[in-house]
């Protein structure tokens, strides 16, 4: 989480942040509530005021809402935030601001103790290493990461193999080269059998 600007009297105001990743989304999800006013960009679409023409397009605009209903979508990497217009280009009517990480938003409410520690605490986390987790065995490997909401899968490896030592070790190189695109510090290594213990060998001989 990356914190743009603080703007509180006490416990009251305005926090413009940035979200990083989807840990960072999901702890919004937990901060935003019924009442909260957020601010962002968003697509509204723009009618021409020729009522001749039937013209429209879509703009960029800043608006306000005060949020009803806050979702968090791993799957779409987004959160959305759906509530009453209160400010921009129209003072009325429902809107769906869709946050995906790297984007902008203001949150303006009444902050709680632990809500304001669990911006700091996701400020601090953003900086830190992730943790691989590898589950290996014959011909499989599962890799994912261990986020805060809990192991996002990132690879499922298969190869299909005889007992010749080359296609086991072509294996290996495959999910080595995979590890080696991550940013990470630890790595847990697991799974049924020898193969993790050959699959440690095998790293620490490269």
């Amino acid at each position: 989480m990356r914190i743009i600007e603080e703007n509180l009297k006490g416990n009251e105001g305005e926090i413009k942040l940035i979200p990083e990743n989807l840990d960072d989304l999901w702890h919004l999800k937990y901060i935003i509530e019924p009442g909260d006013v957020v601010f962002s960009l968003t697509k509204r679409i723009s009618e021409s005021p020729d009522k001749l023409r039937s013209d429209k397009e879509k703009i960029t605009v800043r608006i306000g809402i005060e949020m009803d209903k806050v979702e968090f979508h791993r799957f779409a990497n987004r959160l959305r935030i759906t509530g009453r217009i209160v400010s921009g280009v129209e003072d009325s009517g429902y809107h769906t601001l869709n946050i995906p990480a790297g984007k902008e938003l203001s949150i303006i409410k009444k902050w709680k103790d632990e809500q304001l520690e669990r911006i700091k605490y996701a400020e601090e986390s953003s900086k830190k290493p992730e943790i691989v987790i590898l589950t290996i065995e014959e011909g499989e490997a599962i890799i994912g990461i261990l986020r805060q909401w809990g192991v996002e899968e990132i690879s499922d490896i298969r190869r299909s193999y005889g007992k010749e030592s080359s296609e086991r070790t072509e294996f290996f190189s495959e999910v080595l080269s995979f590890i080696k695109t991550l940013d990470f510090r630890y790595i847990v290594l697991a799974g049924p059998g020898f193969t993790k213990e050959d699959f440690q060998r095998f790293l620490k001989e490269k």
